[in-house]
């Protein structure tokens, strides 16, 4: 019972390192010993009886004080501390169980510490399989949500890309039926805004097939992240196996120590048998804990190959989006180029209509011209005929004097009334080059000025 005693006062003696675990470790151990102690019972330490005669008592078994342990300030929560060596009382009496029991305490503890190690090394790795079984799966959740985003971000585009299609459609659709206005660049404008159409449904339908595209690597994306969840499942899944076995060996280990406890007569093989436990005990940690290094390994890993497919994919897609906004800017462009040309045909055709007003005013002056020469020549003719008449008069009254006078006089100087030189007659030639000359103005093939310019200088021809 002393030993007993003391082993529970070193037992139950409060360690500044211990936490919650090791607490009740060393409580379950005390009580352990206790029923170890109910079970079987030792004698006491008391003082043998008295003889008759007259012997000396025999000395008081002396009493081990346990020292006071001396507080340590608290530090970071390590492996349970080796337990106090308890002094082995000598035998009184020819009693040899105390030491028995002492050795057993001895046992006990130092497995009961080895299975509190094992449980706290088995506790650590299932935390670590398990933050690094969730982390690897935030982070495929993350990359599959970012694959979401740009799917997103790219079907926008394609959105806003259609929205500037239809406008280009519209804007092209105004240009045609401005440029239907036009007489002479009707039929032109009709089939060029028709070919627009044309093209504009084909840019439309791929753009209809690059959105389905982008809609396909959507859905390839959450597949992604559902394979992500089940992979990180079936790492938890195996995490928790992993634990199980863990609990087993630990389990089997615990009651290997029972077993030991039971033959505590025999010391020596009991504590070599709890020596190999606590190595096989060693070895099944340290082959859990390389399983579980393998695990994470694995699952880094996957993650790496799937973080790389997802950034491969990621790049395809901007490279994509990048060519679907090129492709928009040209179409742009295109819209653009076919605005300013119409724009020139409808500034060809306004020119074409002033030319025509051009050409239309000379000729109505030519004709006005050519009225007035007509008119003068009438004129001409008129003061001919009455200059002709004039001297047939004069000639007729001289001719009237001489008959009446022996000698008439001298007649007089005929004045000839004031008027304009008649002009010169336009030739055959002149005129069919005049002819020649207006044919080319209508044809647009000079302009009015030249027009004139030529016209003077056939005129001015001798």
């Amino acid at each position: 019972m002393m030993v007993c005693a003391v082993s529970l006062a070193t037992i139950l003696t409060v360690h500044a390192q211990d936490n919650a675990a090791q607490s009740a470790a060393r409580a379950a151990l005390a009580a352990k010993l206790f029923e170890m102690d109910a079970a079987n019972p030792t004698p006491t330490n008391s003082p043998a009886p008295a003889k008759t005669s007259k012997a000396k008592p025999a000395p008081a078994p002396k009493t081990v004080e346990t020292p006071k342990p001396a507080v340590a300030p608290k530090a970071p929560i390590a492996d349970v501390p080796p337990a106090q060596t308890v002094p082995v009382l000598a035998p009184v009496g020819g009693v040899t169980s105390l030491k028995v029991t002492d050795e057993q305490a001895e046992a006990d503890t130092a497995q009961q510490q080895a299975d509190l190690k094992a449980r706290q090394k088995a506790a650590e790795a299932d935390a670590a399989a398990l933050a690094q079984a969730k982390a690897d799966a935030d982070k495929a959740a993350a990359e599959a949500q970012t694959k979401k985003l740009a799917a997103e971000k790219a079907a926008q585009e394609q959105a806003e890309a259609e929205a500037a299609q239809k406008q280009a459609d519209l804007k092209v659709k105004q240009l045609a039926a401005n440029a239907d206005k036009t007489i002479d660049a009707k039929a032109a404008a009709t089939a060029q805004a028709k070919a627009d159409a044309d093209k504009a449904a084909a840019d439309a339908k791929a753009k209809a097939m690059a959105a389905q595209k982008a809609a396909d690597e959507q859905a390839q994306a959450e597949a992604a992240q559902k394979q992500a969840d089940q992979k990180a499942q079936q790492l938890a899944a195996d995490a928790k196996a992993a634990a199980d076995a863990k609990a087993a060996a630990t389990a089997q280990a615990k009651a290997d120590a029972d077993k030991a406890a039971a033959d505590a007569k025999a010391k020596k093989l009991a504590a070599q048998k709890a020596a190999d436990e606590q190595a096989q005990a060693e070895a099944a940690q340290r082959k859990a804990d390389l399983m579980a290094q393998q695990l994470a390994a694995k699952a880094n890993a996957d993650a790496q190959a799937q973080a790389e497919a997802a950034a491969q994919a990621k790049k395809i897609a901007a490279q994509k989006a990048a060519e679907r906004k090129a492709q928009a800017e040209a179409a742009q462009k295109k819209a653009d180029m076919m605005a300013q040309q119409d724009a020139a045909k409808r500034a060809a055709a306004i020119k074409a209509q002033e030319d025509a007003a051009a050409r239309a005013q000379a000729k109505a002056d030519a004709d006005k011209a050519a009225a007035e020469a007509k008119a003068k020549k009438l004129a001409e003719k008129e003061a001919a005929k009455k200059h002709a008449a004039e001297v047939a008069a004069a000639e007729k009254q001289a001719r009237l004097n001489t008959d009446a006078a022996i000698k008439p006089p001298p007649p007089a100087a005929v004045t000839l009334p004031d008027a304009a030189a008649p002009l010169a007659p336009i030739s055959a030639s002149k005129q069919q080059q005049l002819a020649d000359l207006l044919n080319k103005y209508r044809a647009d093939q000079i302009t009015p000025d030249e027009y004139q310019k030529q016209r003077a200088d056939i005129l001015a021809q001798p």
